[in-house]
């Protein structure tokens, strides 16, 4: 999987220099998740959509961390929210169908 630790500490330097980056937001979400830190993928994430709502990978990371915390409603209108953005992300449509 890679140094995600390192990974973490360069996308949160990233962070310091530019709070704004909404990718780093995203990818400080996903390499978090990976470590099992939910609560901080889900804060990144929120961080990254409060800057671009328009990122469906957001949304649907999102969702993936809110199934793993048990809600699934928010995962729902997570995954649906991805896939109004981008209706070709498989990986939103198949959480979305297995949640239906």
């Amino acid at each position: 999987m890679g140094d995600l630790e390192g990974a973490i500490a360069e996308y949160r330097a990233a962070l310091r220099i530019d709070p704004n980056d909404a990718a780093a937001h995203l990818n400080l979400g996903a390499a978090l998740g990976n470590t099992g830190d939910t609560e901080g993928a889900i804060a990144e994430f929120q961080a990254a959509l409060n800057i671009d709502p328009n990122l469906a990978m957001a949304h649907s990371n999102l969702g993936a961390a809110l199934v793993r915390i048990g809600d699934e409603e928010g995962a729902i209108t997570e995954f649906r929210a991805a896939l109004r953005i981008d209706p070709n992300l498989e990986k939103a449509r198949g959480y979305l169908a297995a949640l239906l």
